[in-house]
């Protein structure tokens, strides 16, 4: 995922929800799931890595 946002020059933050509570109860909220990745941009959420969804998010 990292190397696959930093070929399309996106800006991104990282959470590590193993350490980060407050991220990892975000993370359960927003998508009902404790899986990652968990990627949000601007309404668009997306669980998983699906370089074919995440181009389209990104674009």
């Amino acid at each position: 995922m990292k190397e696959f946002l930093s070929r399309k020059n996106a800006n991104y933050t990282e959470f590590d929800v193993a350490k980060d509570t407050n991220a990892r109860e975000e993370m359960i909220n927003m998508t009902g799931k404790s899986a990652v990745p968990v990627v949000l941009v601007d309404d668009e959420v997306m669980v998983g890595f699906d370089p074919n969804k995440l181009n389209e998010i990104l674009h």
